[in-house]
């Protein structure tokens, strides 16, 4: 099969500036991809000590509180389905999205800078390997607060406290199954079991040069994930 991937990104800062951004971003097959941002990033919401994080762009009608404001936190699974109209939401084990945006291959993220385009993704995960002793494997359930007494080990060790090794790395899922279904442009899409790896950058910095690998897809060995990476990084003490 294919492979497919899911981005999510949030651009921003102390002082608001046309840079700031909340994005969602798809790569899909044929290596197309779509994306929707919005410059208001006070709608993105994200857990500090697990995998959770989440943006609403626009809501059903029904999708306002009793007070009319937005709710701006974790749901679970069928309350995100009737209440968003497009957005995402990542639990430890559930991750939905629905893109109403366009084609971002000439290169704008922003609205109407491309041609118009659709995808809604809803996949459950069943956890093989998550890394450190997050997240609790042996309670794959989609709760909606997080839970401080599991805590993920750092991919990078201590040295990610530094600004010096930006961009940060993390791994929040080593190896999982995934099934559930895509919609991409009204050509549905439906998968079980399929291999799963998940992870996150964060900072401000990119190295001059990098590389990256991920593989957990081996005929063999089935409970297998690999994943490597490094760059070159111009340290200010040098």
């Amino acid at each position: 099969g294919r492979m497919r991937y899911i981005l999510q990104s949030l651009r921003s800062s102390y002082v608001k500036s046309p840079l700031t951004l909340a994005c969602f971003q798809l790569l899909g097959p044929q290596d197309t991809y779509l994306v929707q941002s919005d410059e208001d990033d006070t709608k993105f919401w994200g857990w500090k000590y697990s995998q959770g994080l989440g943006c609403t762009f626009q809501w059903n009608d029904e999708g306002k509180d009793d007070n009319h404001t937005a709710h701006i936190a974790a749901m679970q699974p069928d309350e995100w389905r009737k209440r968003v109209q497009t957005g995402f939401q990542i639990l430890p084990f559930h991750f939905q999205g629905r893109l109403n945006g366009h084609d971002g291959t000439l290169g704008g993220v922003k609205a109407n800078q491309g041609i118009p385009g659709s995808a809604e993704y809803d996949i459950s995960l069943k956890p093989v390997a998550g890394w450190g002793n997050y997240p609790p494997l042996s309670s794959a359930t989609n709760s909606t607060t997080t839970n401080n007494n599991y805590r993920q080990y750092s991919t990078a060790g201590w040295l990610a406290a530094f600004p010096v090794f930006e961009p940060h790395w993390q791994i929040t899922m080593a190896h999982a199954r995934a099934s559930g279904s895509l919609n991409w442009n009204g050509t549905v899409y439906e998968f079980e079991d399929a291999p799963f790896y998940g992870e996150k950058n964060w900072g401000g910095a990119f190295p001059t040069k990098w590389y990256w690998a991920q593989c957990n897809s081996f005929d063999d060995h089935q409970d297998l994930s690999f994943t490597a990476g490094g760059g070159i990084r111009e340290l200010p003490f040098f």
